[in-house]
Order: C-alpha cells, then sequence, then structure tokens
C-alpha cells in the first residue's frame, strides 16, 4: 500500500507554475513510467540474444525517459515537455522498430503524442495540426527504414511466437495509454462543463431573483406559474393566487427610513418563505407587493394559511436602530381557472386587495 501511495504522489506532483496544465504532465509521467517498465522488461528478455546491440538501445532509450520524468519536476514550461515527449517516442520507436521489428508495433507509439498535442489546450491548431503532421511522417520515415527484410542477427534468434507476443503487448499498451488520455480528456470535459452548468444555473437564479428579498423577482414568478399552469391543465389541479401589500409602507419609509424600510421588507420576505414553504411561492412583485402562489390549493383552504401569516406579521415587532415598531398588510385572494387565465386570475386579487384597503386594510379579502 505504502508503494502505491508513493506511486500516486510522484505521477501527481504538481508544477510550481500555476499556469501549466498538471493534468497533462501527469499523463506523461505515467506514459512514460508504463513505457521504462516496458522497455526494461525487453531487455532483459533480449539481453541474451544480443547484449551489446539492445544493450546501447536500451541506454538511449531508458536515458529519454529518465530525463524526462527528472524535467518535470524542474520545469514549468509544457512546451518543452511535450516537445521531450515526442522526442522520447520517435527516437525508442525507430529504435525498437529497427532492431526488434516493423512487425511488433512499436511505432503506435507515435500516436499517443499526437493525441497529447490535441489535449494540450495551450497550444492552437495550426500548431497542433502541423505537430500531427510531423508525427505521421515519423511514422513513414520508420517504415522506410525499418520494414525491410534487412534484419539484424538478433531478430534472426528469435522465434515467430516472441514476435507475435511482444506485438500484442504493444498494442494492449497503447490502448491503455489511450484509454488513460481518453478518460483524462473527458473528466476534464466533464468537470468543465458541469461548472459551467452550475455557474448558468446562478446567473439564471441571480437573474430571476429580487436582489434585496432574496425572492423570485416578477419576471422569474411569472415563468414559475406558466409551469403550474400547464400542470394544472394536464391533472386538474387546484390553484390559487393572492396579492400582499404591506400597509403604509410609505409612512414606515417617512417615519424611520429608507433603511428600516428594506429591514421590514426583507424581515417580510424570510417570513412569507417559511409560510409558503410546503405550499407553493412567493415573489416580490414590485415595491411593497408580494404575489403569492398556492399549489393544489383552492381558494378557502389558501384563505386559512394567509389569515394565518396576516395574523402573525401583525403579532411580530419590527427592531431597527432601537425602534420598536408593527406593520400590518392586507391581501387579495382568488382561485385560478382556465377561463380566467393568469392574468385575469391575478388581476382579480389585485382588485379584491384594494377592496380590502378600502375596507380598512389588515384582512384578507377573497
Amino acid at each position: 500500500m505504502e508503494i502505491i501511495k508513493r506511486i500516486r504522489q510522484f505521477v501527481s506532483f504538481d508544477n510550481a507554475g500555476e499556469d501549466v496544465a498538471n493534468d497533462l504532465i501527469t499523463l506523461m509521467r505515467i506514459i512514460s513510467m508504463i513505457l521504462g517498465v516496458w522497455y526494461s522488461f525487453l531487455a532483459v528478455f533480449c539481453f541474451v540474444q544480443s547484449i551489446v546491440t539492445f544493450g546501447i538501445m536500451f541506454a538511449v532509450t531508458a536515458s529519454f525517459i529518465i530525463a524526462h520524468i527528472a524535467l518535470t519536476f524542474y520545469t514549468d514550461d509544457n512546451t518543452f515537455l511535450l516537445s521531450l515527449f515526442g522526442i522520447i517516442v520517435a527516437v525508442s520507436s525507430f529504435l525498437f522498430a529497427r532492431y526488434v521489428g516493423w512487425a511488433c508495433e512499436f511505432q503506435i507509439y507515435v500516436l499517443l503524442y499526437t493525441l497529447l498535442i490535441w489535449y494540450d489546450s495551450q497550444k492552437n491548431r495550426r500548431i497542433k495540426s502541423i505537430m500531427s503532421i510531423v508525427s505521421v511522417i515519423v511514422v513513414v520515415v520508420t517504415f522506410a527504414f525499418c520494414a525491410t527484410d534487412n534484419i539484424s542477427d538478433m531478430i534472426i534468434r528469435m522465434n515467430t511466437n516472441s514476435y507475435a507476443y511482444i506485438g500484442a503487448v504493444n498494442i494492449a499498451i497503447f490502448t491503455l495509454c489511450m484509454c488513460l488520455i481518453a478518460f483524462s480528456f473527458s473528466a476534464q470535459f466533464l468537470s468543465t462543463e458541469h461548472k459551467l452548468y452550475q455557474y448558468n444555473k446562478k446567473l439564471k437564479q441571480m437573474a430571476g431573483m429580487d436582489p434585496l428579498t432574496q425572492l423570485l423577482n416578477r419576471r422569474a414568478a411569472t415563468e414559475e406559474i406558466n409551469e403550474i399552469v400547464d400542470k394544472y391543465a394536464a391533472n386538474g389541479e387546484s390553484m390559487s393566487i393572492a396579492i400582499g401589500d404591506i400597509d403604509f409602507f410609505k409612512k414606515v419609509n417617512d417615519t424611520y427610513g429608507h433603511d428600516a424600510g428594506d429591514y421590514v421588507l426583507k424581515s417580510l420576505a424570510m417570513m412569507f418563505s417559511d409560510a409558503m414553504k410546503n405550499d407553493g411561492f412567493v415573489a416580490r412583485w414590485g415595491g411593497e407587493e408580494f404575489l403569492f402562489v398556492f399549489r393544489s390549493m383552492n381558494g378557502d383552504e389558501a384563505s386559512v394559511v394567509l389569515n394565518q401569516l396576516r395574523s402573525r406579521i401583525e403579532k411580530t415587532e419590527m427592531v431597527f436602530n432601537s425602534v420598536v415598531f408593527n406593520v400590518t398588510m392586507t391581501f387579495g385572494l382568488d382561485e385560478f381557472s382556465l377561463s380566467h387565465g393568469v392574468e385575469g386570475t391575478i388581476k382579480s386579487a389585485d382588485d379584491k386587495l384594494y377592496m380590502g384597503k378600502e375596507g380598512g386594510r389588515n384582512r384578507v379579502v377573497f
């Protein structure tokens, strides 16, 4: 377990530069380690067959890989690291294809470099396209020099099964590395997509929210009502709409100041949200007016809730800058019907609100 922990710390070591994409460097470290282990195994496997030839080839390849892994700790230049990785892959692929055999598929590792180029967000498409073409040229050159009948003594000593096994392992390792790149890219994409979704959701909430009371604003409330109406039409559920207005709110502002008025609006908004959390929603309709929408409630049921809220408001003391005062509210309520429509129901509730104002305030008119 300790070894696995140390390996994870090694491959996920973060670079000093804050502007460097560490996930790309981590991918190159992991791929370099995988290839380093595989090449080391091949060196041992072929050691008895050609000590000098394979010894030189492994020394060169291992030097490139070790240099790359070491440099990831001391540089914050992604371009340099990616270029170094490309050189490592190109040289090692050429040497192995040349001295072990083209049929063993060592040249396919060049394609990993092409994938990593397109993974790098710091490069533009033109550079990525050019480097991809260079990768193809490297594969073609490797084919020209390695896919011939002029093979080394070491290859002659290897049997057909050895070619098949090495080729199969190379394809398996390439597939594994390709999956790692694809997984990392998809994880990065999904993370970015999730952040964008959350950001857009936050913007939408902010756009549909009254900044003072943190209630829905008029536009968002209208959209919400329309959604409820669609369900109402489909299921035949009841819905009631009310408009509430703070009595003599102008007097509060004139007597105690606009800050006191804002305090009242925020305090009442919290009270409204608490009262409506299981019954529907409330929105700031404009100024000191609030719109209440009761889902699955007829007018009689909504009237009971509003009267309880009205009584609670009347009994609540508002304390602002050591000044204690009370406020009351008047409500107009109407039950929604398809014949009336949303606008008709709101207008009817508004008319009843003014009837309540004229009748003495601090009441619910249904």
